[in-house]
């Protein structure tokens, strides 16, 4: 992939991350929440926060070193809607009465499409610091994916 088509879908997943940081952040300021459920959420956005900084190393790593970062079947069209569907679920976080089971619910969806997605995998790195990066990025987001399908049912 061209060089710049690596930063630029470097620079969407980042934008992935910050989209997730701003979902768990409101729901974590959701006043009705109990406060377990709101420190759950805020929790989970400090996790995407630290992914986002993470995947900006890469792409740091990308302009300094432009060989050293490869980025295979990932098409910018995918991670794009990925970003449209994050900025419908920020919407609808923000309307009035969501339950914390609702929460739930729309959390373990969007984490489960993530991972089912795998763009954190589809990111190669030579070097070692950089793959645990990635690997602590992509076992967080199958943990948060399993995390809240859990919840999402218990719920109930």
């Amino acid at each position: 992939m061209e060089q710049h088509k690596v930063d630029a879908v470097l620079a969407n997943l980042v934008s992935i991350e910050t989209g997730l940081v701003q979902i768990y952040q409101y729901l974590a300021n959701r006043e009705h929440f109990s406060r377990p459920v709101r420190m759950f959420w805020n929790n989970m956005q400090k996790e995407e926060q630290k992914h986002a900084q993470l995947i900006q190393e890469l792409r740091n790593l990308q302009h300094s070193r432009p060989d050293a970062v490869e980025v295979t079947g990932i098409d910018r069209e995918s991670v794009q809607a990925f970003i449209d569907k994050i900025k419908t679920v920020l919407i609808e976080v923000k309307k009035p009465g969501l339950s914390e089971s609702a929460a739930y619910s729309i959390g373990a969806v969007i984490e489960a499409e993530l991972d089912e997605g795998a763009f954190i995998d589809k990111i190669k790195v030579a070097d070692e610091q950089y793959k645990a990066i990635i690997r602590s990025v992509a076992n967080d987001c199958k943990k948060h994916s399993a995390m809240l399908a859990a919840y999402a049912h218990g719920a109930r």
